[in-house]
């Protein structure tokens, strides 16, 4: 009886064991890619002795992730056409059609759906709204209101391809809002695909739109550096150009080549680095921590 005891509580003992060793395996790849706070410290540290202060909080997840494509749309016929037929609605047979020689892509001419006070212009991967009934007069309106007027906007345009979901930067001006919407790609913001509204009182002025259609390349996901690596990287350019001050760091996606345009373009994620003094933000490959010959 008395063996029978002691089998039965060396069988749960072992039972607790395996449940502990489960949940700090756990714990622990949940923490793989998550930069330690002595990490943190110590980057900062480091840069403080070189004179460069950080007045920003650090990145700390740097879980692997994916490649992505894009290819624009808008550049095509019979594209350009569903899109302003969904927009314009039963008053697309009264839309008036034009061209002008582009001034941004050689070769190619701007093509313009016009009704009434609205125009959309195509001009190869860029699509232009403008609303000439819209004026820059009275006070700002609320942020709420411009955001409704973007909505309604976006959902006329009806982007296909593209997440439901944004991340959004707002800019206050004394008559107007400038809203920019980046489509999220798994929560990271998407740079060269974006929306860029001006919103007054009456609605929305005009708005520039990269409509991109997204795809996920989903055997890529693949690791990046952790963002005090990231920095370490920089700090002899930060100091060979007399930059001290770190304003800003977030991960977005990015071309791969620096190249705009470019269909079926490869996008990859990247560190964006804000330094006070330098006009643009520079950006480091988040796969390979070399910093882009290129700016925004």
């Amino acid at each position: 009886m008395n063996g029978k005891k002691i089998l039965n509580r060396l069988i749960g003992l072992f039972l607790v064991i395996n449940v502990v060793l489960v949940i700090a395996n756990y714990v622990n790849k949940g923490n793989e890619y998550v930069l330690s706070q002595e990490r943190i410290d110590n980057i900062i540290t480091r840069l403080e002795q070189k004179g460069i202060q950080i007045e920003t909080e650090l990145i700390q997840d740097y879980s692997p992730k994916y490649r992505a494509n894009v290819l624009f749309r808008g550049d095509n016929v019979t594209i350009r056409d569903q899109v302003a037929k969904k927009f314009f609605g039963n008053n697309f047979g009264h839309v008036k059609r034009s061209t002008t020689p582009s001034k941004e892509s050689k070769n190619r001419s701007i093509l313009y759906y016009t009704y009434d006070e609205e125009t959309l212009a195509f001009n190869h991967t860029k699509l232009t709204y403008q609303n000439e009934e819209i004026e820059m007069e009275g006070m700002r309106p609320s942020l709420d209101y411009a955001k409704s007027m973007c909505d309604q906007l976006i959902t006329r345009i009806h982007p296909q391809g593209q997440t439901l979901t944004y991340h959004v930067t707002e800019e206050a001006y004394n008559t107007y809002w400038k809203l920019t919407y980046y489509p999220l790609i798994n929560e990271i913001p998407l740079l060269d695909s974006y929306m860029e509204f001006i919103v007054a009182n009456s609605g929305v002025m005009k708005a520039d739109m990269y409509l991109a259609e997204v795809e996920v390349q989903k055997n890529s996901k693949q690791a990046i550096y952790a963002v005090d690596l990231v920095l370490f990287g920089i700090e002899d350019y930060m100091l060979e150009n007399g930059y001290t001050n770190i304003k800003d760091i977030e991960i977005c996606y990015k071309y791969e080549q620096g190249k705009e345009n470019v269909l079926g373009q490869a996008i990859i994620p990247m560190y964006k680095i804000t330094i006070d003094g330098l006009e643009e933000a520079i950006y480091v490959n988040a796969y390979t921590n070399k910093m882009l010959e290129y700016h925004a």
